[in-house]
């Protein structure tokens, strides 16, 4: 089926449709991505490999897991566009 309500190209998108305004936002969100990796590299290592671990020894282990899946909802809305 190649035309399954378009959803090959909601999923693929498109290249050249991407207009530079679009680029600059995932630059941006990519480079905030990364500076919170790199802040709380230890924490993640640590919540991601061991949480009861993490628990244990006093990390927010909610607030570092709630971090990270709004880490990875925010690179998935924009990669979405």
């Amino acid at each position: 089926p190649e035309q399954s309500a378009g959803l090959q190209k909601f999923l693929y998108g498109s290249t050249a449709a991407l207009i530079s305004s679009d680029a600059w936002l995932l630059v941006g969100v990519a480079a905030g991505i990364i500076v919170l990796v790199a802040c709380f590299w230890k924490e993640f290592q640590l919540l991601l490999f061991d949480s009861g671990f993490a628990a244990s020894e006093g990390y927010p282990v909610q607030r570092l897991d709630l971090l990270v899946m709004l880490m990875v909802v925010l690179v998935t809305v924009c990669g979405m566009q």
